[in-house]
């Protein structure tokens, strides 16, 4: 105990670093310090978290082996992938539909009907800034372009339907921007990565 009084703030390892990000969110037995994690990014209430096993198997001996983060489901109705990259952020939107598909796959079972297929979202949290948005957390779905006017039919909709789906979601959060906003006044009560 007097050893972490005279720890340094230097000397201790960020939260965004790999290992401890994992150790303290991704460890069995500390489902209530992710749920809140995950209640503070989805602003949603979660009745039930289950953290589950973070290696997507291969289903082909050439396929690239994905071990997630964290992987965890959420009641019962959601497979949640959260990645901590504070790394190579090069080709970050591609490897997050990588990853979110093999979620998907692998929770599609033989004979189950489309309709139970669960829900999937990827949280990203990145030490970089790569979303031209002035926001730190961006949230992206499938969603439908504009209708043009060469293809416009008069179906009598009033408003058009933006979104294919809402079961496949990512938030990207960027760590750079958070604490631009954070340092202006900000979350003095949020936890700071």
């Amino acid at each position: 105990m007097n050893q972490l009084k005279n720890l340094k703030e230097i000397d201790m390892l960020p939260l965004s670093n790999d290992y401890v990000f994992k150790r303290i969110f991704g460890k069995g037995g500390n489902e209530k310090i992710l749920k809140s994690l995950l209640e503070a990014i989805l602003k949603i209430h979660i009745q039930k978290i289950e953290v589950k096993n973070p290696e997507i198997p291969k289903e082909t001996i050439d396929e690239k082996l994905s071990i997630l983060d964290i992987k965890a489901e959420i009641n019962e109705d959601t497979i949640i992938d959260i990645e901590m990259q504070v790394g190579n952020t090069t080709a970050i939107d591609r490897r997050l539909v990588v990853y979110n598909a093999k979620l998907i796959a692998g929770n599609t079972k033989v004979s189950e009907e489309y309709k139970n297929v669960k829900d999937t979202i990827v949280i990203c949290i990145i030490n970089d800034s790569v979303v031209k948005r002035n926001s730190y957390l961006s949230l992206a779905m499938l969603k439908y372009e504009e209708t043009e006017e060469i293809r416009y039919v008069n179906m009598g909709y009033k408003k058009e339907e933006e979104y294919l789906t809402d079961m496949i979601k990512y938030y990207i959060i960027e760590l750079p921007k958070f604490k631009k906003k954070n340092n202006s006044g900000h979350f003095k009560h949020f936890i700071c990565l």
